[in-house]
């Protein structure tokens, strides 16, 4: 079953609260492509960060104009004499654009997957400051689209071999661009995963507070005390327990418990810049051209 991708493809060329976003439809003939050029300008990397010595960790990935694409993965190494090193191992593919979709293909499977590019991405900090904030120059590839009432995203990524197809539908009530007149909100995410052939489906609703930083535009909504632990709450509601272990971390992998939001584009959604490979975030490797 191929996967309906339909989220809007973005591209953020100026920062936010500094002169306002683009977020271009595909390009028509002719006409120049901003997520392209976004996507090419710059190397892309994951940090897996640590707290043991030698352990870290790193995924790169870089798109040419050409259509070529390269990964390098990178994992510290405590030798025998102690030393760390770092080998790198390099990977070849290719990258297209597809209307709304960037779909890119490695020798062990294929990624397809909702693109932005943000100059200043949103960090939401943890309590008790509880802040959202502009972050660095990065890469989502998890790109929420407002379609009515719903925040929809669809992805497609390799596990084991084996193509994982999920799709994540995000409800917040009051609407997360309504105007912020109370922190209270409801909020129901609806994971589905297929693999396998086996379409899987588990429904969750965290707990839900609204936030809104007037001074740079963002706002969020969601477990916002508690958004990092995804992975728990899948847990705790019992998903482990009742699924197989493939199934059940596809499923805590296509999970969110908070969502952002720019006042410039309020159809468009992203959950808040975090070092968690599963949300799809790469920061700008300048330091990797």
């Amino acid at each position: 079953m191929a996967l309906r991708l339909t989220a809007l493809i973005c591209f953020l060329t100026s920062g936010c609260g500094r002169g306002g976003p683009v977020w271009p439809d595909a390009p028509g003939p002719g006409e120049a492509d901003p997520l392209s050029t976004a996507l090419t300008g710059t190397p892309w990397i994951f940090r897996t960060i640590t707290a043991a010595r030698c352990n870290d960790r790193a995924l790169r990935w870089s798109f040419s104009p050409d259509g070529s694409a390269r990964s390098t993965t990178t994992r510290d190494i405590l030798d025998a004499n102690g030393v760390c090193a770092s080998p790198a191992v390099e990977t070849t593919g290719s990258w297209t654009r597809r209307d709304r979709e960037v779909e890119v293909s490695w020798p062990d499977g294929t990624w397809r997957f909702h693109a932005a590019v943000f100059t200043h991405a949103p960090r939401l900090s943890n309590a008790p400051s509880r802040r959202i904030t502009d972050g660095r120059k990065a890469l989502s590839t998890r790109t929420f689209e407002r379609v009515g009432d719903v925040w929809l995203d669809e992805h497609e990524a390799p596990r084991s071999g084996q193509p994982v197809r999920t799709s994540t539908r995000v409800t917040i009530s009051p609407p997360l661009t309504a105007a912020h007149d109370g922190a209270a909100c409801t909020m129901q995410v609806t994971v589905s995963v297929d693999l396998d052939g086996q379409t899987t489906t588990e429904t969750f609703s965290p707990p839900c507070v609204r936030l809104r930083d007037a001074t740079n535009g963002w706002r969020a909504a969601g477990h916002l005390e508690k958004f990092i632990y995804r992975h728990d709450a899948v847990k705790d509601a019992g998903v482990f327990a009742r699924r197989a272990p493939a199934i059940a971390s596809a499923i805590a992998d296509g999970f969110v418990m908070a969502l952002a939001v720019h006042d410039e584009q309020p159809d468009v959604a992203v959950h808040p810049e975090l070092s968690d490979e599963a949300l799809g975030w790469f920061e700008a490797d300048d330091a990797g051209r």
